[in-house]
């Protein structure tokens, strides 16, 4: 009955939910004053994210995205393809929040231009993990040197195709830019707390694998986006609890895919297993609590 209720509430007419749709209509309100944008919650709520200020959050983050690949590129250190890769998701994050709530049919397919950069730099990283568990073993397990070789081949070679790896990112840029539309902010809404109420039950029913790794996923997006739409979320979002959660759920799959090859991580793989059930008991409730009293419920 409570889920009922919270989905009809997001789910209504946004002109019911407040007085005005759009800034122009909040001008025509009586007394409207300029500043009553920043100190007036109904008609920031109503307001909507530009193609402008969205164009300058692609920019953004796709100049933070290219500055790590230069960056591994030259030096070949693992934190900066790691950051290349986060970079990348957090320009999904954006047309993922982009498509949903504006809505804008298949606006992630524009991403699909460093779709091959992205995961030949995840090959890279999966086998540059592996090869430091290996090294954490007691018994290395059999092939890890040709492990190794091979991880530098691919590295060497992902290393020397730089003009390919930017070309590749500026074209998804462009592509990404020309489909953006604006998103008004009671969509932004709507798409949070559908999105927490959806990976809330997708945590409760997990019975597989992929089922949970998707919620981490679905996580990752909010958490991306969240800085960028905190101004005009009505829920209350606890973001030390999501981000407790999607760690929780990264270091039990991390661990799960190692325990094929590292059979003494398996007993480690079902104790992390049980505590993120508990720590995703009443999910949504403490997702959209206030922080300190989220983190005191799982305490």
């Amino acid at each position: 009955m409570q889920l009922a209720a919270q989905v009809t509430e997001v789910t209504a007419d946004p002109v019911s939910q407040c007085g005005c749709h759009d800034l122009k209509t909040a001008k025509a309100v009586k007394g409207f004053k300029p500043s009553q944008v920043q100190t007036n919650p109904q008609i920031k709520y109503c307001i909507s994210m530009d193609r402008k200020e969205l164009k300058a959050q692609v920019i953004r983050r796709h100049h933070a995205a290219e500055q790590s690949l230069r960056s591994y590129i030259s030096s070949g250190e693992q934190k900066h393809l790691h950051r290349f890769r986060t970079g990348i998701k957090k320009l999904r994050a954006l047309a993922a929040l982009v498509e949903q709530a504006a809505p804008v049919k298949l606006l992630h397919d524009t991403l699909q231009p460093i779709k091959k950069t992205f995961r030949a730099g995840g090959e890279i990283r999966d086998a540059h993990q592996y090869l430091q568990l290996g090294q954490q073993e007691q018994t290395a397990p059999a092939g890890l040197a040709s492990k190794e070789k091979q991880m530098k081949k691919h590295a060497k070679l992902f290393r020397s195709e730089k003009r390919k790896h930017i070309k590749r990112l500026d074209k998804a840029k462009g592509a990404l830019i020309r489909k953006l539309r604006p998103v008004k902010n009671f969509e932004l809404n709507r798409f949070y707390d559908r999105e927490l109420l959806a990976i809330g039950l997708g945590l409760q029913h997990a019975e597989s694998e992929e089922q949970l790794h998707d919620s981490r996923k679905r996580l990752k997006v909010l958490l991306y986006d969240l800085p960028v739409v905190r101004h005009v979320l009505k829920l209350q979002i606890s973001e030390d609890y999501l981000e407790q959660v999607q760690t929780a759920i990264g270091d039990w799959h991390d661990n799960l895919l190692a325990s094929e090859h590292f059979p003494s991580l398996t007993r480690q793989t079902l104790e992390q297993r049980k505590d993120i059930n508990e720590l995703t008991a009443d999910f949504y409730e403490k997702a959209t609590s206030p922080a300190d009293l989220a983190l005191q419920q799982i305490d």
